[in-house]
C-alpha cells in the first residue's frame, strides 16, 4: 500500500460509509486491525481521518492498538452517525486548523473550545499517541 508519490502527504483521507470499527467498501468491509496490517508503515506520523459514519466508536484500546500498529500521529472521526453537510463543514475547518497545529493536543483543545456543539452532535472524536 506504500506509494512513494504519496509520502509528503500528511493527512490520510477516508471517506466511506462505515460503522463501529469498519469502513465499508463497495463489496467488502475492512476492519482497523486489517486496515493497519494493509497500511504497512504507510500511515507513520501521519493524521488518518475517517469521514464515515461510527468507524471510531472503538474502545481505547482498540484506538491505541491501531496508534500503535500503524504509528499514525492522529486518529479522527465520528462515533455517531453523521450528516453530510454538519461533517464537511467541521471537516473544513479542522483540516485547515491541521495546518496550524504542530502538537495534536492543541488541535483538539482549539476543536473543542470554538465547536462544541457540533462536535457533540456529530461524535467527532480525536486520538493522538
Amino acid at each position: 500500500m506504500k506509494l512513494k508519490k504519496y509520502q509528503d502527504y500528511s493527512i490520510i483521507y477516508f471517506s466511506l460509509h462505515g460503522e463501529s470499527n469498519k469502513i465499508k467498501l463497495s463489496d467488502e468491509d475492512i476492519s482497523l486491525d486489517e486496515l493497519a496490517e494493509l497500511a504497512n508503515g504507510a500511515f507513520k506520523d501521519k493524521i488518518v481521518h475517517f469521514s464515515s459514519c461510527e468507524t471510531i466508536k472503538i474502545s481505547k484500546r482498540q484506538q491505541n492498538n491501531f496508534l500503535y500498529q500503524t504509528s499514525t500521529l492522529l486518529m479522527s472521526g465520528y462515533k455517531e452517525e453523521v450528516d453530510f453537510v454538519e461533517s464537511a463543514a467541521l471537516e473544513l475547518i479542522y483540516f485547515d486548523k491541521c495546518q496550524d497545529y504542530k502538537m495534536s493536543n492543541s488541535l483538539e483543545d482549539y476543536m473543542k473550545k470554538h465547536f462544541k456543539g457540533l462536535i457533540k452532535k456529530t461524535g467527532f472524536f480525536m486520538v493522538h499517541s
